[in-house]
C-alpha cells in the first residue's frame, strides 16, 4: 500500500492478520491463498473441535460408561440428524456468498448471510420444540438400556434447547469463509472454546462455587460458550469488523432467497445422508448391545470425527475458492483450485490415517 506523503513515498506493509482477512482469492498464487483459507480453519477446527471433543470427552468418561453412552448416542444420532440440515444449508450459503463475493455483489452475499442465520433460527425453533417436549421418546428410538435413557434425557433436552447457540457459530465462519475470510471465526474460536471448556468442567465436577449437575453440565457449559460466541459473532458481523457487514434489513426473512437457499443445500445435506445413517445404525446396534458397547462405539467414533473435521476446512478453502472464482468469470483457477486442494487433502488424511493406526491405543 503505496501512501504518500508530500513528496515521500512511504510503503507500509498491512499486518499479518490484515493479509489473512482480506486476500483477494481470484488472483495470485493460488497456493498462498489455499493456505491463507485452510490454515486459519484448520487451527479453529483443531481448537474449537479437537481440543474441546477430546476434554468433552474425558469428562463423559470420569462420568462413566453410561454417560458416555448417552452423549454419544444423542450426539451422534439425534443431533446428527439435524446437523444434516444445518451441513447442508452452510455449505449452500457459502456457495451462495463465495460467488456473489467474486463477482462483486457484497450486498447480496451480505443479504444471503443474513437470511441464513434467519433460516438457522427456524431450525432451531422446531429443534427447541421437539427435543424440549420429547427428549425421552427420541432417546428411546436410540437407546435400551435404562440408565443410559435416564442420562440421554437430560442431554437431549438442554442439547435441542440451546441449539441455536450452538449453530450460531458454525453459521458465522460459515458466512466469513464464503467471504474469503478464515481468520476472524479463528480468533473467535480462541474465547470461546476456553469458555465451554471451564464451564462443563465446572459444572459437571461442582466447581469454582457451582453445583455439580452431572451430565446436564456437559450440554449446559457448551451452551455456555456457545452463546459467548453467538454474542460476539453477531457483533462482529452487525458491527462492521468483518468482510461481511449485517444489517436490520439482511434478517427480515425473504421467502425467495430462503427458498433458494433451501433448494441448494439439498444436494449437500443428501451427500451427508449415506454416512450419518450409517453412524446412525451402528450406534443403535451398539446400544441394543448394551451400554458399554454404545460407550466404547462413542469413543471410537469421536476420534474418528477428529481426522474428519481437520480434513473438512481444507474442502472449505476449495469451495471459497471455486465460488469467487467462478463469480469472477475465472473457471480455469476454480478448477485448478479443485485438483490442488484434492491432492492436498488427500495427503493429508493419508498422513493421519497413519498417525491413527500407529497409536490407536494411546488414543484411546
Amino acid at each position: 500500500l503505496e501512501v504518500e506523503v508530500g513528496s515521500d513515498a512511504k510503503l507500509a506493509r498491512p499486518s499479518l492478520i490484515a493479509f489473512f482477512r482480506d486476500r483477494d482469492h481470484t488472483r495470485g498464487n493460488l497456493l498462498v491463498s489455499v493456505l491463507v483459507l485452510a490454515l486459519p480453519s484448520i487451527l479453529t477446527t483443531t481448537f474449537s473441535f479437537g481440543v474441546f471433543q477430546l476434554v468433552e470427552l474425558s469428562f463423559l468418561g470420569r462420568l462413566g460408561e453410561h454417560a458416555l453412552a448417552a452423549a454419544g448416542s444423542s450426539d451422534q444420532v439425534l443431533r446428527q440428524g439435524l446437523m444434516l440440515f444445518v451441513m447442508g444449508m452452510t455449505v449452500a450459503s457459502q456457495m451462495m456468498i463465495s460467488r456473489l463475493v467474486g463477482s462483486g455483489q457484497v450486498e447480496g452475499a451480505e443479504h444471503v448471510a443474513g437470511q441464513s442465520f434467519v433460516l438457522g433460527a427456524g431450525l432451531a425453533l422446531v429443534a427447541a420444540l421437539t427435543g424440549g417436549l420429547f427428549p425421552e421418546a427420541l432417546v428411546r428410538l436410540i437407546a435400551s438400556d435404562p440408565e443410559v435413557i435416564s442420562l440421554a434425557t437430560v442431554y437431549v433436552r438442554i442439547v435441542f434447547l440451546s441449539f441455536f447457540v450452538m449453530i450460531s457459530g458454525q453459521i458465522f465462519s460459515t458466512v466469513l469463509n464464503g467471504a474469503g475470510d478464515a481468520t476472524t471465526p479463528m480468533l473467535t474460536s480462541v474465547i470461546v472454546t476456553p469458555v465451554s471448556i471451564f464451564s462443563q468442567w465446572a459444572l459437571t465436577f461442582g466447581h469454582a462455587g457451582l453445583p455439580a449437575i452431572g451430565i446436564a453440565g456437559i450440554p449446559a457449559g457448551a451452551a455456555i460458550g456457545g452463546a459467548c460466541g453467538a454474542a460476539v459473532s453477531l457483533y462482529m458481523l452487525f458491527s462492521g469488523r468483518c468482510r461481511v457487514h449485517l444489517r436490520a434489513r439482511h434478517v427480515v426473512p425473504d421467502l425467495p432467497t430462503l427458498g433458494r437457499i433451501l433448494t441448494t443445500s439439498l444436494m449437500p445435506a443428501a451427500h451427508m445422508l449415506a454416512r450419518s445413517l450409517m453412524v446412525m445404525f451402528f450406534m443403535i446396534m451398539a446400544g441394543r448391545l448394551g451400554g458399554k458397547v454404545q460407550a466404547a462405539y462413542t469413543v471410537g467414533l469421536r476420534l474418528e470425527m477428529l481426522a474428519i473435521m481437520l480434513a473438512f476446512p481444507i474442502a472449505n478453502a476449495c469451495a471459497t475458492l471455486v465460488g469467487q472464482n467462478l463469480g469472477a468469470g475465472e473457471p480455469g483457477r476454480a478448477e485448478a483450485s479443485v485438483w490442488r486442494i484434492g491432492w492436498y487433502n488427500m495427503v493429508f488424511t493419508l498422513a493421519v490415517s497413519v498417525v491413527f493406526f500407529l497409536f490407536h491405543d494411546r488414543l484411546v
